[in-house]
């Protein structure tokens, strides 16, 4: 959500114990089973083989649990842009921010589309927020949104009907890209994809 260079990006989780804990446990669980072996016992050995079956199920969940995926939230209300970076529990949890619409100066909206030859196209809408001041060490945010260029098109034009944001320059929706025109012609560019010819 918040791009570029700054101290915003330790709110950035990762889960390298987790990687590490897979890694690891394999070994573990064919060493177990090995030595269930050895000892003959037959409860053991189920268990052993269980637990070997059952381990990257098992560990997802528990890793899931402890540390859920990180969730970034930006939205605009009466009286400006809220962040929020947190989990599936509590979206605020790591940063709650609010920059009110005074400090707001620019909000430019980008679409792009770009190629990815046989894996075919994507496209990013990303909403450059312009401010006074510089938040934190980044001179202006990039949120990046999977909404639809109908939905930045309303969401620019419900802003510039809000009295708080009569200042805010909002130039139209710029495209970077290609766009595919329609269905039919990406149905093609799908086939070519599929037979090669891309």
């Amino acid at each position: 959500m918040i791009d570029g260079r700054g101290d915003l990006k330790v709110f950035c989780q990762s889960r390298p114990w987790a990687a590490w804990a897979f890694k690891l446990g394999w070994p573990a669980a064919i060493i177990g089973f090995f030595w269930a072996l050895t000892t003959h016992v037959d409860w053991l050995i189920l268990l052993t083989i269980g637990v070997a079956t059952t381990y990257p199920l098992l560990l997802a969940i528990i890793v899931d649990r402890i540390v859920p995926d990180t969730t970034y939230r930006a939205w605009f209300d009466e009286r400006g842009l809220n962040l929020a970076i947190g989990d599936k529990h509590d979206h605020a949890a790591l940063l709650s921010r609010f920059i009110p619409f005074e400090d707001i100066t620019h909000l430019e909206t980008v679409e792009h589309y770009r190629n990815l030859g046989r894996m075919g196209s994507t496209r990013l809408r990303v909403y450059t927020v312009k401010m006074k001041q510089p938040f934190g060490t980044l001179p202006h945010l990039q949120i990046s949104t999977k909404q639809s260029a109908e939905s930045a098109r309303s969401v620019i034009k419900r802003l510039k009907q809000l009295p708080a944001a009569g200042h805010i320059v909002a130039p139209p929706l710029y495209l970077i890209g290609n766009p595919p025109t329609g269905p039919l012609e990406e149905r093609a560019e799908r086939e070519r994809r599929l037979r090669g010819e891309v």
